[in-house]
């Protein structure tokens, strides 16, 4: 004979459709996305753990460590919005799509690993005398173009995903590389609505750049030139190999090289990382442009947001952008 479970003393349990960030119960084959939540007026995060019975366990954890949550507004300032997370979870959340949205958060958060292992290794080099130093940041920079070029496969996932769900009848390449190696042109081969047309489109030219490198890398036996250390940065030459094949993307303003044209190598990250998001953003953009009316929105108010230890970088991406060198110390302190 099976037995009940028993609800701990002092655990309430509650219905999906008592979720407090539920504005609406989808019929239309899309799934209740059940989160971590933040109640902002209580200052109190909920968790909601699956009951054997059906119902969800409400459980109150005195804080969050890391992961996702949502709220009206954010609970610690270091907390990122991840709008185009929120824009899937109120109109798309079919269970493809949600895969899809925990595997690009990966992404997101491999790439600004990058960053913090940048710090970490530039802190360690200015503390030790050793010269390992160049073949970690090599192999940093070697996967944060392999991570980055696997994340636009995954916003292609989604757009392909989308299109089947809004029953557009078209019949995509497999990748984001194979979609814009067509000889075809995008608008009359696949018959794609304008806005994601033009979402192709825009990211081609920086996309392809940044792809061929990562080949060369994992195909081609490349590896990143020769890396110098300063207190406040590593650096690249800007007329060595890895350098010159970016040099599209205007990376490295002459009034922050070093001397003998050394470039930072957070510039590399930071752009990789800004690029992703800023994708997110076009896409987000284009589903809204694409059609006439969108489901009704499942968490209307609501915010999906991001916590992690490494999530301060977000904020201080427009500072790397701009500045390009600094002591790990000084952002340590920021995170």
């Amino acid at each position: 004979m099976n037995k009940e479970e028993t609800i701990p003393v002092g655990i309430t349990s509650i219905s999906a459709k008592e979720l407090p960030y539920l504005s609406h119960i989808p019929r239309d084959g899309r799934s209740t996305w059940i989160c971590d939540y933040y109640n902002s007026k209580e200052q109190q995060f909920y968790t909601y753990k699956p009951n054997k019975d059906g119902q969800l366990l409400v459980i109150k954890p005195a804080d969050l460590i890391e992961g996702r949550y949502l709220a009206e507004s954010v609970a610690r300032e270091s907390d990122y919005p991840l709008f185009f997370n929120t824009f899937v979870m109120n109109h798309l959340s079919f269970p493809d799509l949600i895969r899809s949205m925990n595997d690009i958060k990966n992404d997101l958060l491999n790439s600004l690993t990058c960053i913090h292992k940048y710090f970490v290794v530039l802190d360690y080099a200015n503390l030790h005398n050793d010269f390992s130093y160049y073949l970690m940041i090599g192999t940093e920079i070697e996967y944060a173009f392999a991570n980055h070029r696997a994340f636009y496969d995954r916003l292609h996932k989604c757009i392909c995903v989308c299109l089947q769900k809004r029953r557009v009848k078209v019949q995509l390449p497999d990748s984001f590389a194979r979609m814009l190696e067509t000889r075809k042109n995008i608008a009359t081969a696949y018959r794609l609505p304008k806005p994601l047309v033009e979402f192709y489109q825009g990211q081609r030219e920086s996309f392809l750049t940044l792809r061929k490198i990562r080949d060369n890398i994992l195909h081609g036996g490349f590896s990143p030139d020769m890396v110098f250390k300063f207190e406040d940065g590593f650096a690249i030459g800007v007329e060595y190999a890895l350098a010159n094949q970016l040099s599209s993307l205007k990376l490295w303003p002459s009034h922050l090289l070093k001397p003998h044209g050394l470039g930072s190598i957070l510039a590399i990250f930071e752009y990789l990382v800004s690029d992703m998001l800023n994708a997110m953003d076009r896409l987000r953009q284009a589903f809204i442009s694409c059609f006439q009316s969108l489901p009704e929105p499942m968490i209307r108010g609501h915010v999906v947001f991001l916590r992690s230890a490494i999530s301060g970088h977000f904020k201080l991406l427009e500072n790397y952008r701009v500045t390009h060198w600094f002591r790990p110390k000084i952002i340590f302190d920021q995170l």
